[in-house]
């Protein structure tokens, strides 16, 4: 058996760890970042003929403008860029291994649009 203090002190401390889980619960929602079914921003997915590595920078589902960092490519044709939500102007950059020069191309990603991938088709620039 345990002893209450006073109905005034269990009621403020289930009132406040009530409204500690309620905001840990909007976070989770609020800080995840991501879009809602291509509601706000696309997931990028392009065509890469001859690099090794690629690198996007754009604006994201806030606004923010955000890298991806260098990645490798694991398609000789489409590379998806995954963990990004991108809308407007991407600039996308391309390394080919052994070459001391960077490939770029633009891809201009819809913010809305009924799926989350954008296909962007580079026209071979990287």
């Amino acid at each position: 058996m345990f002893k209450l203090k006073g109905t005034g002190t269990m009621s403020r401390r289930f009132g406040a760890a009530a409204a500690t889980l309620a905001l840990a619960g909007t976070g989770l929602f609020a800080g995840a970042g991501s879009a809602a079914a291509g509601t706000n921003g696309q997931q990028l997915s392009f065509s890469s003929s001859f690099v090794d590595k690629v690198y996007a920078c754009g604006s994201n589902q806030n606004g923010v403008r955000v890298c991806s960092g260098w990645r490798d490519v694991s398609s000789p044709t489409w590379t998806d860029l995954h963990g990004y939500w991108w809308k407007g102007a991407v600039d996308v950059y391309g390394l080919k291994n052994g070459v001391n020069y960077v490939y770029a191309a633009t891809c201009y990603v819809p913010e809305k649009q009924s799926g989350d991938w954008y296909f962007c088709n580079t026209g071979g620039k990287i």
